[in-house]
């Protein structure tokens, strides 16, 4: 996987779906699916969405793509 700078991340609009789409293009899980179960990407998207409606907060598109750069990592290394 590619990772972002935050310079890419900052250049893209303001809407999560682009950031969403990048790392859904990146993600080669389909090829490994975690367990062989599920794409970790997929699950990392719909864990931060669960995360905001529990009450987290992310500013910005920066701290959005870092957050699920960290719980695809999680999900991928706690298999």
């Amino acid at each position: 996987m590619e990772y972002l700078t935050g310079e890419e991340i900052a250049a893209m609009s303001r809407d999560r779906r682009d950031v969403n789409r990048l790392f859904l293009a990146q993600d080669d899980s389909g090829l490994w699916p975690i367990c062989g179960k599920f794409n970790a990407t997929k699950r990392a998207i719909n864990r931060v969405r669960r995360l905001e409606r529990e009450g987290l907060v992310l500013d910005d598109l920066l701290a959005y793509a870092l957050t699920i750069e960290q719980i695809t990592s999680d999900i991928v290394n706690h298999c």
